[in-house]
């Protein structure tokens, strides 16, 4: 996701989000494994007189704790603010990188949240099969074939964070 509410699926298709929410980008779909589990949400906001719409928070949360970054780089875990770099329960690392914030989990995430408000998420091969979510593995292309700009909205309303509820404006 980037500034301007740019979406750019794991196949390469790219459309823009003009609705604001919160968004579920990737989860581990298996809760069984919950050493493994994660799952990412992204919260898109117009804040700007330009008009242009911005992920303004990343929340990752994992079986036992939760990770928030704020655009302005400000990290919070389980509700306390933490300064960076942090090693954290279970094999995450949350640190800082040419200012970007990066989260990784060992089994098999990385996730980096620039200054400049871009998302980027990757998952190893051994995870791609167990990820769900709007850029999760149950998306082929033959699934987004017909998907263009003017439907990435459509799309993406299906992942809405539900626990993440607006006023609906």
């Amino acid at each position: 996701m980037e500034t301007g509410g740019i979406v750019t699926l794991f196949n390469g298709r790219t459309g823009t989000v003009s609705a604001m929410g919160a968004y579920e980008i990737i989860a581990h779909c298996d809760q069984s494994g919950m050493s493994e589990w994660f799952r990412v949400v992204a919260k898109v906001q117009e804040c700007s007189l330009t008009g242009l719409k911005s992920v303004v928070a990343v929340y990752v949360f994992f079986s036992d704790q939760i990770v928030t970054v704020t655009d302005k780089h400000e990290t919070w875990v389980n509700g306390i603010k933490v300064t960076l770099p942090s090693q954290l329960k279970n094999d995450v690392s949350v640190k800082v990188f040419e200012k970007t914030i990066v989260i990784e989990k060992q089994s098999g995430l990385w996730l980096s949240y620039s200054h400049s408000q871009e998302v980027t998420v990757s998952v190893s091969d051994s995870m791609a099969g167990k990820v769900c979510g709007a850029c999760g593995s149950l998306l082929s292309s033959r699934d987004t074939m017909y998907l263009f700009e003017d439907t990435m909205q459509e799309y993406m309303a299906a992942y809405v964070a539900q626990d993440f509820p607006t006023c609906g404006l």
